[in-house]
């Protein structure tokens, strides 16, 4: 445990860390190496470092958006770019996984449905996907009739 005892109160640091390394200031503090967690004292609990996902991989998202994208490739072309808006706002708030918002969810879908109305069955299949189905409740039900 780091120690404190010689830190007059009010004394403060400054540091700039360029890249990769360590910086540790002030009597008894510890550097280590980067990605990695000193822990000390009494402490439970996880410890996550990087990237952190609720399940659902970039390669998972692609796959799962492939047909919805392929109707959207199909539409009229002045409603393309709005479509594609709404398609980057979906995933994003699938990409959040359990924390995903049902609400949002379905706003954003009946968003995409008055750009490019064709999405409608693309978007009953990804919703109904292993993968979406726990996030939709009955906000993106009623927007798809399912």
């Amino acid at each position: 445990m780091p120690n404190n005892e010689n830190v007059t109160h009010g004394t403060s640091y400054s540091a700039t860390n360029n890249g990769n390394g360590a910086i540790a200031q002030g009597n008894g503090a510890q550097a280590i190496g980067t990605g990695a967690v000193h822990v000390c004292g009494n402490n439970s609990g996880n410890i996550n470092t990087g990237t952190q996902t609720n399940g659902i991989s970039p390669e998972a998202l692609a796959a799962l958006f492939a047909p919805l994208l392929a109707v959207i490739a199909e539409a009229p072309a002045d409603k393309q770019a709005a479509a594609l808006q709404q398609v980057e706002a979906l995933k994003a708030e699938i990409a959040k996984g359990k924390d995903a918002k049902d609400k949002t969810l379905a706003n954003t879908i009946k968003g995409l449905l008055e750009y490019v109305p064709a999405t409608i069955g693309a978007l009953t299949a990804l919703v109904s996907s292993p993968l979406v189905g726990d996030m939709v409740g009955a906000a993106t039900e009623f927007v798809l009739g399912i």
